[in-house]
């Protein structure tokens, strides 16, 4: 029997945090019902195999903690042809099992034609069957989300909620185009409308449905900044940088956490009237794309 795959690639701030965390969790009782989780992905989030597609030429986040960012392109080649190999070697022990692989970086980092086209043809020498799990949230809650993280992690100095057409949010709130850029390679693309309980919704668009409800564990989130949170940290990322060679930057760290005890139970983001139309505006045709071949039953997508 051929392997089958159900890739989960997110879109970020969908729930992708607890999806990963229940799978892990869970790894003894779904491998008993015939379903398997990679060991040489990655622990919870499966994020090596996104980063192995990369183009040589990209160096983010994802490189630097992976300590291939002060390697040559040819160690990086090297590095991501082992992760590949290692994953092959894990489904071809198990060939009977279908796969499930989680990393929401799938959706916000592989946007180029060709690392795209890369992540098929390794998963297409692999996988029978491949099936991608897609969960969208509404543009404006998603490019909020995307702000925070982004001046969190990324050391971004955004002070304000960016514009719809910032080029930053453009591959996480267009769901029209990440769709266009997924279907043609991967068919089987399955869309889902986010909801508080991602644990149910993907387990059930995973068919792992059947699983008793005592394994489900609370729900696990990412806790949101709060907005004054926000400002001093995208201020801070003006005078320090996120790394220090392939480590974290202890002091931005040290800051930062001194910057979210100084401000918790501080009210979050709430976006202006001006604001919530020029999103709605802005992807009102991606969404009715979306709707009108997803979810013709909804008169509108997001409510």
């Amino acid at each position: 029997m051929a392997p089958r795959l159900l890739l989960h690639i997110g879109t970020e701030k969908t729930g992708t945090t607890a999806w990963q965390a229940w799978l892990a969790r869970q790894r003894e009782a779904l491998d008993q019902r015939g379903f398997a989780l990679p060991a040489s992905l990655g622990p919870t989030n499966h994020r090596k195999l996104p980063t192995s597609c990369f183009d040589l030429d990209r160096v983010d986040d994802l490189v630097i903690r992976s300590g291939l960012a002060p390697a040559s392109t040819t160690e990086r080649e090297r590095n991501y042809a082992a992760w590949q190999q290692a994953f092959a070697a894990e489904v071809q022990q198990r060939p009977q099992h279908t796969w499930l692989v989680s990393s929401e970086h799938c959706s916000s980092r592989l946007t180029r034609p060709a690392e795209l086209a890369r992540l098929q043809h390794c998963l297409g020498a692999l996988f029978a069957e491949i099936t991608v799990l897609l969960v969208i949230r509404e543009p404006l809650q998603t490019a909020i989300s995307a702000w925070s993280t982004l001046v969190l992690n990324g050391g971004y100095p955004l002070e304000e909620l960016p514009p719809p057409d910032h080029p930053l949010l453009a591959d996480r709130c267009d769901h029209r185009a990440l769709v266009q850029r997924w279907q043609p390679l991967f068919p089987q693309l399955r869309l889902c409308l986010y909801q508080m309980d991602v644990v149910q919704l993907l387990s059930q668009a995973s068919g792992l449905s059947e699983l008793p409800e005592a394994v489900h564990p609370q729900q696990q989130r990412n806790s949101s900044l709060p907005h004054r949170a926000i400002v001093a940290i995208a201020r801070l990322n003006r005078e320090l940088p996120v790394y220090c060679g392939a480590k974290l930057n202890p002091e931005r760290e040290q800051r930062i956490g001194a910057i979210v005890q100084a401000h918790a139970g501080a009210p979050g983001f709430v976006p202006s009237a001006e604001q919530r139309e020029q999103f709605k505006a802005h992807f009102a045709a991606s969404s009715t794309w979306i709707q009108r071949r997803f979810f013709p039953e909804r008169a509108c997508l997001f409510s």
